[in-house]
């Protein structure tokens, strides 16, 4: 098996090997394909979980998770010998399939422009095109290995494009695939099978709201949590469980990873059919501390600081329920109000302000609040008023 990791488009090599020494090449498209097939969901869903940055609800929803589970689990099922993996789906590939080889092609800007000239792009666009192609690359490789795309450790072999021909890259190439340690044996059937059964107990467990580094030997599973989470405790027992009701395991192990305590997302919850719902107020420290203690409350909600931060949001997401407050610099809460029931008059927004009165409490209802709170509020009264806020949605839509 031959891995191609190519940024930068140009498909000399990979053609060349192909026609000369039949390997058969599956590209990323071929992979989203495979994975839109397979679990039912639109191709260019899987493009936007690899290629764009998460929605500010991921945290809660996984969906970007889950998508590349997903293709994860179909890029297992293409994998057998004599191919090429050209692109991000490469990535994907656990360090056990060691009978690969991991290639990364580089240029420096001027080589890449020259060859985008070459294909009838002028600089501007050619530019622009690179950059967007870069920070797709650098997005999709810190979310799954923590780190850049042109990290060395990442792959066998780094070729400078601008340095070296296709012709001299190629017979590089050929040099490293003579290694006898590439060749396609028992053992590295094996490891497939192992990436299969783990890719799809990954997915089982992405679905149940898990977010967990996941590595099977036979039967065995090692599940390591990477990311910071509440109930440490509570949810090793969560994951042992879900884990052990995985068709075909037998044993689980559960680790924690070196860069557990570099990230900060809640522990597992059953956030299934919660309201995508949005805190604003710009005392930050309360409104972090808010979002914590609805996430213990089974109602999670993403916490901004501003009114023009709500509105960028609302333009991209657009939130179920908004918990917003009135007084903020800036765009005030009366304006963020406003706006959002004009553009979105679907999405439940609850006043919580420390500041109202009676004018203020009839000027919101009249601008189309749900509900209007004052601080200090009960964190049940503020949870049951929310709950009531998405059960009036789920009526509108039935």
């Amino acid at each position: 098996m031959y891995i191609f990791r190519e940024i930068f488009r140009s498909k000399g090599n990979s053609k060349k090997l192909e026609t000369n020494h039949g390997y058969s090449v599956i590209t990323d498209n071929d992979v989203f394909k495979a994975a839109a097939d397979k679990f039912g969901e639109e191709q260019k869903n899987y493009e936007k979980a690899v290629f764009d940055s998460p929605s500010v609800f991921n945290s809660f929803t996984r969906e970007k998770e889950i998508s590349v589970a997903e293709i994860r689990c179909a890029l297992s099922e293409l994998l057998q010998d004599k191919q090429i993996i050209y692109g991000f789906s490469s990535l994907l590939l656990p360090e056990k399939i060691n009978h690969a080889l991991k290639i990364l092609t580089i240029a420096e800007q001027d080589y890449r422009i020259s060859n985008a000239s070459e294909r009838g792009f002028d600089e501007k666009n050619a530019k622009k095109l690179i950059n967007q192609a870069d920070s797709k690359a650098t997005e999709f490789c810190h979310h799954i290995k923590n780190t850049g795309p042109w990290k060395p450790d990442l792959y066998d072999m780094v070729i400078a494009m601008d340095k070296t021909s296709v012709e001299k890259a190629y017979e590089l190439i050929l040099s490293q695939l003579a290694n006898p340690v590439l060749n396609f044996n028992d053992e590295s059937e094996k490891r497939l099978e192992e990436f299969r059964f783990e890719s799809k107990a990954a997915l089982e467990l992405c679905k149940k709201g898990f977010d967990v580094d996941i590595s099977a030997s036979d039967s065995d599973l090692e599940l390591t949590i990477n990311k910071k989470v509440l109930f440490l405790s509570k949810l090793k027992n969560e994951l042992q469980q879900a884990a052990l009701e995985i068709d075909g395991v037998n044993n689980v192990e559960i680790k924690i990873g070196k860069h557990y305590y570099k990230a900060d997302i809640l522990a597992n919850m059953e956030f299934t059919g919660s309201p995508r719902a949005l805190l604003v107020d710009d005392e930050q420290d309360f409104v972090q501390t808010l979002s914590e203690r609805l996430a213990i409350r089974d109602m999670p909600a993403v916490p901004v600081s501003s009114g023009k931060e709500a509105l960028d949001i609302m333009d991209r997401e657009h939130p179920e329920v908004m918990v917003l407050d009135l007084k903020m610099p800036g765009i005030d809460g009366y304006e963020v109000l406003k706006t959002t029931k004009q553009k979105n008059p679907e999405t439940e927004i609850i006043i919580l302000t420390g500041h109202g009165n009676e004018t203020d409490r009839d000027k919101c209802m009249e601008l189309g609040a749900f509900a209007y709170l004052e601080k200090p509020t009960d964190i049940d009264e503020l949870t049951d008023t929310m709950k009531k806020a998405y059960e009036k949605i789920q009526q509108n839509h039935s």
